[in-house]
């Protein structure tokens, strides 16, 4: 039996597409974060076609002034090159601007390279036992308009 690599990863990506579920509070923290003339921008890690399917799906790309996706970008979080190409096209400022991710290794450590403040969106409560140390960690997301 033989098996083409490019068509099974098409098939994932497809199907990583259509996963997607919304955490909750998600959209309320955003509608008010807009609503309050906040820049909201999006980074992500992964496939453009994936990544942009799971957004259009979740209905909440009018919420961000600026969605960065790394294939895009061509380099992924937590490189130094993913913020500089952030901030050389949002005109956001490093010094206001806080990056919240669920991941120690990318969200976390590429905001922590930036020089940017961080938020780990921790929901279970996980330890960390990595070296990677958030300025904030937060439990859900209705936690995050105390830094507005």
């Amino acid at each position: 039996m033989e098996i083409d690599g490019n068509v099974c990863s098409a098939q994932y990506l497809s199907y990583l597409a259509n996963g997607h579920e919304e955490i909750n509070g998600a959209s309320q923290v955003l509608n008010e974060l807009f609503d309050a003339n906040k820049q909201i921008l999006l980074a992500t890690n992964g496939a453009f076609k994936t990544q942009i399917q799971r957004i259009n799906d979740a209905q909440i790309t009018h919420f961000f002034e600026h969605i960065f996706i790394s294939e895009k970008i061509g380099v992924e979080k937590p490189d130094p090159r993913f913020f500089e190409y952030l901030f050389a096209r949002s005109h956001a400022l490093p010094t206001k601007t806080l990056i919240i991710g669920d991941s120690l290794s990318s969200d976390i450590l590429g905001g922590i390279n930036a020089g940017i403040d961080t938020a780990w969106f921790n929901p279970l409560s996980a330890q960390n036992y990595s070296q990677i140390k958030p300025k904030y960690q937060i439990k859900n997301l209705y936690e995050i308009k105390q830094f507005t």
